[in-house]
């Protein structure tokens, strides 16, 4: 079967279909994707961008940028590259006032049960805080 691994832009002309032409594109092969005619991979690092690009470029709020994300790492026939860290990842991005990035990163060391080292305070007690938990 054939694999894609789709990029940060066409990420995005699905999410705000600003691009008809190539929104309707990712929809298609979203469609193959969903009939099992190909595979369709998203990586960690194009999540990450989404993020940055929709924020710094477009100026979503964060709320709306997490809503997105969570909806697009949920597809059934996307194979998001760490779908559960992200997931998790999302809640902490909404419920405190950290970088996407340090999300991540707090999600997957409370997943990978494994220790964080940092300088920021403010993530530290946030690891603290959530450790041991799961």
């Amino acid at each position: 079967m054939k694999t894609y691994i789709l990029d940060t832009n066409c990420i995005l002309r699905y999410l705000l279909d600003d691009i008809k032409l190539q929104a309707d594109k990712v929809g298609e092969l979203f469609n193959k994707a969903k009939k099992e005619k190909l595979e369709v991979v998203l990586p960690q690092v194009v999540v990450f961008e989404v993020q940055f690009v929709l924020s710094s470029y477009y100026l979503q709020k964060r709320m709306n940028i997490a809503d997105r994300i969570e909806i697009l790492i949920s597809l059934d026939f996307l194979k998001a590259e760490s779908q559960d860290i992200f997931a998790k990842a999302l809640k902490f991005y909404r419920e405190n006032n950290i970088s996407f990035v340090d999300s991540f990163l707090l999600s997957k060391c409370i997943i990978d049960k494994i220790d964080l080292f940092t300088f920021d305070k403010k993530l530290k007690n946030l690891f603290k805080k959530y450790k041991g938990r799961d």
